[in-house]
């Protein structure tokens, strides 16, 4: 599907807040991040978590996956 640039660029184009604007892209990042990071949870698991690296490494990206899920609650994309 493509990106319709124009929409977008009105939703946060140059007349919106700096601030506006990067928190507009920070959540689409989370949310995006949302949705990705699952993948990485099976490699982890089928190898087994006894080591304490990989354990560790699973912790990590399951504190990362729950910011993301927080970060990325209020994302919408409009459907023009």
């Amino acid at each position: 599907m493509p990106i319709n640039y124009s929409a977008l660029c009105e939703t946060i184009g140059p007349n919106q807040p700096f601030m506006y604007r990067l928190r507009t892209a920070l959540t689409a990042i989370a949310f995006w991040l949302a949705i990705a990071l699952p993948v990485f949870y099976l490699p982890l698991l089928v190898l087994g978590l006894e080591a304490s690296t990989l354990l560790i490494a699973f912790l990590v990206l399951f504190a990362g996956h729950v910011l993301a899920l927080v970060g990325g609650k209020e994302y919408h994309r409009s459907t023009d």
